[in-house]
C-alpha cells in the first residue's frame, strides 16, 4: 500500500512540469488533425476527352483544376499503352503507331485524375461538314426525340460531336443527341464537331401538351352551301372524335347540326342551306369525352340565285360559243343574258344579248380577231342584277398563208408557205374551180423542218389548173381564208412530150446464170414551155441530154418549143406480145428548174413500152 505523501513545493513544481511535457504531444497531435481538414483537395480535368492523331503528329493536352486557386496545383502524366502514344511532362503528346491508349493525369494532392483517349491512324480524314436531321420539328412538353448529326465525308476520321441547346430551360440535349422537351416556347438544338468546330442546327417548337382549334374560314358561299376550313392540332392527346358544327344561332354545340370529320385539317362544304340566312358555325373536337369548341364564324348565304362561270367553246376569229346555267330555285326572273367587253368584269353596261330559260347557249359574232374577250352570265331578279363569275377568251388570228408551187408533176403537185407564228399545220381545201369548198378536197399543210408550211396534192389530172384556199372549223361554223391560189400540173402549160420514134442499142451483157443483155435507150423529147424563163435540166437516177453537140449532165432551154434528146444505159427488154417494153430498175427523175422562180417540173422516165412487130 503506497504511502501517501504530502508534496512540497519542490515536488509540485516537478510535477507540473512532467504534466506539461505529457501534454505537448496530445497538443501536437490535434494540431496536424486540424490541418488536414484544412485542406482542399482539388478535381482536375483536361481541355479534351477524345483526341485523333496522325502518327507522327503531336498536340498538347492542358490540365485545370477546380477551384482555380488551388495551393498546389502539381500533376503528372500517363499514358496506358506508350507504343501507341507517349506523353510527356508538359502534357505533349505524341502519336507513334496506329491503335488506341489512353492519357491520364493525376493531381499530386488527392490523387485525383482526368483522362484521354487518345486514337493513333495513318492518316486523319478531316470534317469538312455536318448536318441535323430532322431540321425542324415540334415536340410536346415532357416528350423526347433523337436527333442525328451526319457528318462529312462519310468516312471522316473523327466523327464525334458536341450537342448544346439554344435555352436549356426550353429543352435539354445529352451527348447522345436526345432531345428532352421541358417548357413551351423555341428553342435551337446545335452539333458541332469535335474536329474543325463544325456547326448545324435543328430549330424545335415545344407546345404544351392539349388542344388548339381554329376559328373556321369560310368560302365559296352560294345560297345553298358554303366551305368550312380550319385545323385541330392536338398534341399529347387523343382526339375521339373532331368535325364542324353550326346553326343559325350563335356558339352552336354538337347538339345542334354537325360534321364529323377526320385529320388535324378542316374542310367540308356545307350543302342544303338556306338561301339568305346568317349561320355560325364552329370545329370541334373530343377530348377524354368532353366537347371543346374554338371561335365561331358567322357568314349569310346568298340570294336564291346561281349563275354558272360561262363554258367557252368554238372560238374562232370572230365567234366564240358560250353556255352556262342560272338556278333560281323557282322564283321568276326578269331578264337573263350575257355581257361581255374588252374590258374586265363587264356588266348589262356594256355588250349584252338578253336570253330566255335557265339554259344558256349562244354564239358571240362580230368579235375583233386576236382580242382578249370578258363574259359573265347575268340575271335580273326583283330589278336586281346578279352577275356570275366571269370567263375570258382571245379570238384566234386570221390564219394568213400564201402557198407557192415548188414542184409540179403530171399528177402531183407541192406548195409551201411561211407558216404563221405559232401555227403548226393549216386545213386546206382545192378543186379545179375557183373558190373551193371543203365538199371538194380537204387536206392538211403541216410545218418541217425548214419551219415552213408544205402541202402536196396527189392523185391530180395532167395538164389541170386547181385552186386551193385556206379555212378553218370551229363547230359547225367554216370559215374560208383570203389568198387563194392556183397550180396546173404538167400537160398544158408546160409541155414535155416524148415522141413515139425512139432507138436502142446493146451496151453491155451481164454473165450471170440469170444471163441479162443491157441496152441503151435513145429518147427524143419535144416541148412547149408557155410559162415565161430560163430552166436547167437535169437527171436524177441516172442518163444525159442533148440538144446540140454533144450529151451532157445537163443542159439548159428557154420558154417557147423545141427538142433534147435524152440517154440513159442499162435497160432491160421485155417482150409481152402484142407489146414490148424498156425498162428501168430505178426511175429518172427529169427535173425542169425555172432558175427565175425556183419551181421545178418534173418528167418521170422509168418504162418504154411499144407494140410488137
Amino acid at each position: 500500500m503506497l504511502k501517501r505523501e504530502k508534496l512540497t513545493g519542490k515536488s509540485k513544481f516537478i510535477w507540473v512540469i512532467l504534466g506539461f511535457l505529457l501534454m505537448l504531444p496530445l497538443a501536437g497531435s490535434c494540431s496536424k488533425e486540424d490541418s488536414k481538414e484544412n485542406v482542399v483537395i482539388p478535381d482536375i480535368a483536361l481541355n479534351k476527352s477524345e483526341l485523333t492523331l496522325e502518327k507522327g503528329k503531336t498536340e498538347r493536352l492542358i490540365a485545370s483544376f477546380t477551384p482555380a486557386e488551388t495551393p498546389d496545383k502539381g500533376h503528372v502524366w500517363n499514358s496506358s499503352i506508350p507504343s501507341v502514344a507517349t506523353v510527356d511532362e508538359t502534357g505533349m503528346v505524341t502519336a507513334v503507331i496506329p491503335g488506341e491508349a489512353v492519357i491520364t493525369v493525376t493531381a499530386l494532392t488527392g490523387k485525383k485524375t482526368a483522362t484521354c483517349k487518345v486514337t493513333v491512324v495513318d492518316k486523319v480524314v478531316r470534317v469538312t461538314g455536318v448536318s441535323i436531321k430532322p431540321t425542324e420539328s415540334t415536340m410536346v412538353v415532357g416528350d423526347d426525340l433523337i436527333l442525328e448529326a451526319v457528318v462529312t465525308p462519310e468516312n471522316a476520321t473523327n466523327k464525334a460531336v458536341t450537342w448544346s441547346s439554344g435555352d436549356s430551360k426550353i429543352a435539354s440535349v445529352d451527348a447522345t443527341g436526345k432531345v428532352t422537351a421541358i417548357a413551351e416556347g423555341k428553342v435551337t438544338i446545335e452539333a458541332t464537331t469535335n474536329d474543325g468546330d463544325k456547326t448545324a442546327s435543328c430549330q424545335i417548337t415545344i407546345v404544351n401538351r392539349g388542344v388548339e382549334i381554329s376559328k373556321p374560314e369560310v368560302s365559296d358561299i352560294t345560297s345553298v352551301s358554303a366551305l368550312v376550313e380550319g385545323a385541330i392540332k392536338a398534341p399529347g392527346v387523343k382526339v375521339t372524335e373532331a368535325g364542324i358544327c353550326y346553326s343559325t344561332s350563335q356558339s352552336p354545340t354538337v347538339n345542334d347540326k354537325k360534321v364529323v370529320l377526320s385529320g388535324e385539317d378542316i374542310s367540308y362544304t356545307l350543302t342544303k342551306l338556306e338561301a339568305n340566312t346568317t349561320y355560325y358555325v364552329r370545329i370541334y373536337a373530343v377530348v377524354d369525352g368532353a366537347a371543346k369548341y374554338g371561335d365561331q364564324a358567322m357568314f349569310t348565304t346568298a340570294v336564291t340565285v346561281e349563275i354558272s362561270v360561262p363554258q367557252i367553246s368554238s372560238i374562232s376569229s370572230s365567234s366564240a360559243q358560250i353556255s352556262g346555267t342560272i338556278t333560281t330555285y323557282g322564283l321568276q326572273m326578269d331578264e337573263v343574258g350575257i355581257c361581255y367587253s374588252t374590258s374586265s368584269m363587264p356588266t348589262v353596261d356594256a355588250t349584252k344579248v338578253a336570253l330566255s330559260g335557265n339554259e344558256i347557249v349562244y354564239t358571240l359574232n362580230e368579235l375583233t380577231p386576236e382580242t382578249a374577250y370578258y363574259v359573265r352570265i347575268y340575271a335580273k331578279l326583283d330589278g336586281e342584277y346578279y352577275y356570275g363569275d366571269q370567263g375570258m377568251f382571245t379570238t384566234s388570228g386570221i390564219i394568213k398563208t400564201h402557198f407557192e408551187p415548188t414542184d409540179i408533176y403530171e399528177d402531183k403537185a407541192v406548195l409551201t408557205s411561211v407558216a404563221p407564228s405559232g401555227v403548226k399545220k393549216v386545213d386546206i381545201c382545192y378543186g379545179t374551180s375557183p373558190n373551193p369548198k371543203i365538199t371538194d378536197n380537204v387536206t392538211t399543210a403541216s410545218v418541217g423542218s425548214d419551219g415552213k408550211l408544205r402541202l402536196s396534192l396527189t392523185d391530180l389530172i395532167k395538164g389541170t389548173t386547181y385552186y386551193l384556199r385556206a379555212y378553218s372549223r370551229v363547230g359547225s361554223k367554216i370559215e374560208y381564208y383570203d389568198d387563194e391560189v392556183s397550180v396546173q400540173t404538167v400537160g398544158k402549160e408546160f409541155s414535155v412530150v416524148r415522141e413515139a420514134s425512139f432507138r436502142s442499142e446493146k451496151s453491155d451483157v451481164e454473165y450471170t446464170p440469170s444471163y441479162r443483155q443491157w441496152y441503151r435507150l435513145y429518147l427524143t423529147y419535144t416541148y412547149d414551155i408557155k410559162v415565161k424563163g430560163t430552166y436547167l435540166v437535169e437527171a436524177i437516177g441516172g442518163g444525159a441530154f442533148k440538144k446540140t453537140g454533144d450529151f451532157s449532165a445537163s443542159i439548159y432551154l428557154e420558154n417557147g418549143t423545141g427538142s433534147f434528146t435524152f440517154m440513159r444505159d442499162k435497160a432491160l427488154f421485155e417482150n409481152s406480145w402484142p407489146y414490148a417494153s424498156y425498162y428501168f430498175n430505178t426511175a429518172t427523175d427529169v427535173r425542169i428548174t425555172n432558175l427565175e422562180t425556183n419551181v421545178c417540173y418534173h418528167i418521170m422516165i422509168e418504162r418504154v413500152t411499144f407494140k410488137s412487130a
